[in-house]
């Protein structure tokens, strides 16, 4: 067994379970320091857990619509098929 620990809370909202205790659970209100096993790592990739050594990057920022290119004055304007309309 590892003896590197982890601090992890639960996702805001919701509790899990600690390994081998499955009555008492780890909270999103308190922070706790956990055994690094596999048990514990499976819950922060899933989402569950919160690993609260990792900082947590901020969403980013909205993609703006790529607007059309401007119509520059004095451009040379399409050429004509030649039919009357």
């Amino acid at each position: 067994m590892s003896d590197a620990m982890l601090k992890v809370k639960a996702l805001n909202g919701t509790q899990c379970p600690m390994e081998g205790q499955p009555r008492t659970y780890i909270t999103d209100d308190v922070e706790m320091e956990v055994p690094a096993t596999a048990y514990y790592r499976r819950l922060i990739l899933d989402g569950s857990l919160v690993d609260q050594a990792v900082p947590v990057a901020p969403a980013p920022a909205p993609v703006p619509d790529v607007a059309p290119a401007p119509v520059v004055e004095g451009a040379a304007a399409p050429a004509s098929t030649g039919k009357k309309r």
